[in-house]
């Protein structure tokens, strides 16, 4: 029995893109950026910045509006700034360093303000800070990339050479231990993920493992000039890169990310800013543009094969970018330092059009057609970007027109089936069932050029698994849909 199904008719209201980005202005005249983070300081996210002059400002969203918190730090030029759990508390804390003083400052949240320590540790000044708790034995560390008077190590252009040091708190103080040496600065990153037994720390230039009580370092310096941007599930962004860990902290996948090595301001952000819960890539460019990348299959059955593409979504620069939920609304947004004149702080934020989409019952021989066309309407509303169009609405335009689903098969008739219901694109698809099972074809056909656009297809199906394939593949199209971005534009 071959089955021939018109499953989706999908129409984008008002405009041709399928995508707005909203701008909006948190803090004007912002001068002079050194350090930008999210950080979770008193039960709340917060956005900090870290300025030239060594001022600091604490962001946050409180009843509707945004309130700026101004502290002064004991010194100019704050180099490395973050927020981590060093200490054997569970409390996140601010720890910052100065490239032209030796202290480091410890700030904790307390009340509506925060309270400073400064502590000394070995070197000179700081190039890069970081920290949190020990997957060996669950305390808390602290990491300073701290500058040391000496000989030129290779490839170092000062008279002086970095260290990492590992440090604890004690009661005395900070109690440092040399780890790594090199030359430059770095962001350092200590377990972002919580996969694997085995501590695992990121810096420009590094990857050290330590399994016992050792740290072992790869000699593969994979982050170039720059910075390191981590996420969720062991997905390290760094410069044009993404990189894959397994649980030992072992690198085990690397994909390019982009075509043109555009910036060299930041790396590369991760975030999910739209509604399919997809991670995608952003960053900004010297062109004057915020790039998108996202992961590109040519089969989605198979995930671990594809590409990154490359968007321009927004016109400005924007040198300096971070992810949060700062509003608490469970939606993650950019926030971004705008190249600006003056220069201020701006959230970015994905406002996805509602896509109109009509689910027909497949054409069947038997009765299971409105069962696979339920199905998917339900499957498709699970994404919040599609409003689900009434079947007997479609049910007219056929009758009106005289259209025989059984017979509109091919992209032609799709694409003026789709036209004449005010449509952007087609899904179609065919279950065939072949030996006991089944193999299905899913293609995506744009009503505009008539041309396909996406092909899902799955094979060897067997009887009792259909209904969990085509939910299954309806997610995977919905997904994976063909993005068609209006060009940024402005002066």
């Amino acid at each position: 029995m071959t089955t021939s199904v018109i499953l989706l008719l999908l129409r984008i209201v008002a405009a041709p893109t399928v995508a707005e980005w909203s701008v909006v202005p948190v803090l004007d005249s912002i001068r002079r950026v050194e350090r930008v983070i999210t950080a979770e300081l008193g039960g709340k996210e917060r956005l900090v910045i870290a300025l030239h002059d060594g001022r600091l400002k604490v962001i946050s969203w409180d009843k509707g509006n945004w309130r700026v918190l101004n502290e002064t730090l004991p010194c100019r030029f704050p180099y490395g700034l973050a927020a981590v759990k060093a200490r054997d508390d569970g409390v996140i804390r601010l720890y910052t360093g100065f490239a032209e003083c030796p202290h480091i400052v410890e700030m904790e949240w307390d009340g509506n303000a925060l309270k400073s320590r400064p502590f000394s540790a070995p070197g000179t000044a700081t190039t890069g800070i970081g920290g949190g708790l020990s997957k060996l034995d669950d305390r808390g560390r602290l990491f300073l990339f701290r500058t040391f008077k000496g000989p030129l190590r290779p490839h170092c252009e000062l008279p002086t050479h970095q260290r990492m040091e590992e440090c604890r708190f004690e009661t005395d103080g900070l109690s440092c231990g040399e780890i790594f040496r090199g030359c430059g600065e770095a962001d350092i990153f200590f377990n972002p993920w919580k996969a694997g037994a085995s501590d695992l720390l990121l810096a420009t230039g590094m990857i050290l493992v330590r399994s016992s009580g050792t740290w072992e370092h790869s000699d593969e310096s994979f982050f170039g000039p720059g910075h390191v941007s981590t996420h969720r599930e062991g997905i390290v962004y760094s410069e044009f890169s993404e990189f894959k860990f397994d649980p030992t902290g072992r690198r085990i996948e690397i994909r390019a990310i982009g075509g043109e090595h555009r910036s060299f301001e930041r790396a590369l952000v991760g975030a999910i800013l739209r509604a399919d819960g997809t991670e995608r890539a952003y960053r900004g460019s010297t062109d004057g543009y915020l790039l998108e990348y996202s992961l590109v299959f040519k089969n989605p059955d198979y995930p671990t094969i594809g590409s990154w593409s490359e968007e321009r979504i927004l016109r400005g620069r924007y040198p300096k970018i971070v992810v949060g939920d700062l509003r608490g609304d469970g939606r993650e947004r950019l926030y971004a330092i705008e190249d600006a004149r003056p220069n201020r702080l701006v959230e970015i934020s994905y406002v996805p059009k509602k896509r109109v989409v009509v689910v027909m019952n497949p054409v069947t021989d038997d009765d299971s057609g409105s069962i696979l066309g339920n199905l998917m309407r339900s499957r498709f509303k699970t994404f919040g970007s599609f409003d689900i169009v009434e079947l007997e609405n479609i049910d007219a335009i056929k009758r009106e027109r005289r259209f025989q689903a059984s017979l509109c098969r091919d992209p032609e008739c799709l694409a003026s089936l789709g036209r004449t219901a005010s449509a952007q694109y087609i899904v179609s698809g065919a279950v065939k069932r072949k030996n006991g099972s089944y193999d299905t074809a899913f293609s995506v056909v744009n009503a505009k050029t008539k041309g396909t656009v996406l092909k899902v297809e799955r094979t060897g199906i067997r009887e009792g698994q259909l209904l969990d394939a085509i939910e299954a593949i309806s997610s995977k199209i919905a997904s994976n849909w063909p993005r068609e971005y209006k060009p940024a534009t402005g002066d």
